[in-house]
């Protein structure tokens, strides 16, 4: 815990200088819009440290009861501690991570007898309180303790804390993957390291002069499927859905597997990829569904193909606010929030979640 208050520390005073977080100071000595663009998105916020996070320090008592159990969320001097009770015997722990900006929701990382635990109580924007986090594994606890929260295994700390961290600079190289020494030295976000393949080494080659080594791969020239596959590192790729699930209308915020199943989808156009519509450094212009019109028009013109040679057909009802009708926003039971639907398609009035 020391070590996430010294980070936090460490990365309260980066913020107040203007700068980004260490492992992506490199690339905006060179991409400084890119960057203070980037720092402002829900991918720079989607983790915080207890301390840090604006929603804790908004919220300095939070509370909730779900059957038998009482939770609540208060701060000890400056550390916001997470807890829960079922009126004789209690569990609490200071929070290690708190995961999402909040404006969806924010789920907590805890450590108990030194495992790791998601949090059953989650922050939801819309309710502007704590309800139970969203997941089947959550739904009627049978002890105190699984009340608590979730037992992540190593793969769950892993897979969870790689999208939403990075490494922490000079941390030990011999920390066990997972372990909760592991999970305390991240830094929170989405870096630029998450996306563009080996940063540090295009920068340092930079520095060098070594244009060879230098050159990266542009990624805005990704078609389609390469992009579903990066993006699909944490969004999870049209695979991952289709072998694993979630079927139904839990499937509805993995984009990457929606839009696959679009009639307009081209696996080799770069006019469907995830990045023809977002800009990952900079979201602040998506705000009405006018913004992405232009995207639509890009294909849905007069005389228009796909990469594939595919005529595609012009919308016979509107000719603005596409996305409005196409990609219908859906509500995950529990969630508090309704994600827009990427599975791109013709809506008929009343039919079912098409899962």
């Amino acid at each position: 815990m020391r070590r996430v208050l010294a980070l936090s520390l460490a990365a309260l005073a980066a913020k107040a200088a203007g700068l980004p977080p260490e492992p992506s100071r490199q690339c905006a000595a060179c991409h400084p819009a890119q960057s203070r663009a980037h720092w402002k998105t829900l991918m720079a916020l989607t983790m915080a440290s207890p301390t840090e996070a604006p929603l804790l320090r908004a919220n300095p008592d939070l509370s909730w009861k779900s059957g038998p159990y009482s939770y609540r969320i208060f701060r000890e001097g400056d550390r916001p501690v997470y807890s829960v009770t079922d009126g004789r015997n209690t569990i609490s722990s200071p929070i290690l991570w708190a995961l999402g900006e909040g404006k969806t929701g924010q789920t907590y990382i805890v450590e108990h007898e030194g495992r790791l635990y998601e949090s059953r109580a989650s922050y939801y924007g819309e309710i502007k309180g704590l309800d139970v986090t969203i997941g089947p594994e959550f739904a009627d606890p049978d002890s105190l303790l699984k009340a608590f929260g979730r037992f992540m295994t190593t793969g769950d700390v892993v897979a969870c804390l790689n999208c939403h961290s990075v490494k922490q600079p000079g941390s030990p190289a011999a920390l066990r993957s997972g372990s909760v020494e592991w999970a305390q030295a991240r830094v929170p976000g989405v870096h630029c390291e998450h996306c563009h393949l080996s940063p540090a080494r295009h920068a340092s080659a930079r520095m060098s002069g070594d244009r060879n080594t230098a050159r990266m791969r542009r990624l805005k020239d990704l078609v389609a499927d390469e992009t579903s596959e990066l993006c699909g590192k944490c969004h999870r790729t049209w695979a991952d859905i289709d072998t694993n699930g979630p079927k139904g209308i839990a499937n509805v915020r993995f984009q990457p597997y929606r839009i696959a199943l679009s009639k307009c989808y081209d696996p080799g156009d770069v006019r469907i990829s995830c990045t023809a519509c977002h800009d990952p450094h900079d979201r602040s212009k998506e705000q009405a569904p006018a913004y992405f019109d232009k995207v639509c028009e890009s294909c849905h013109r007069a005389g228009a193909k796909t990469v594939s040679g595919r005529r595609l057909r012009l919308c016979k009802t509107a000719k603005a606010d596409c996305v409005s009708c196409h990609m219908p926003k859906y509500e995950i039971p529990g969630s508090h929030w309704k994600f827009a639907d990427h599975f791109i398609r013709v809506v008929r009035p009343g039919e079912p979640y098409p899962g």
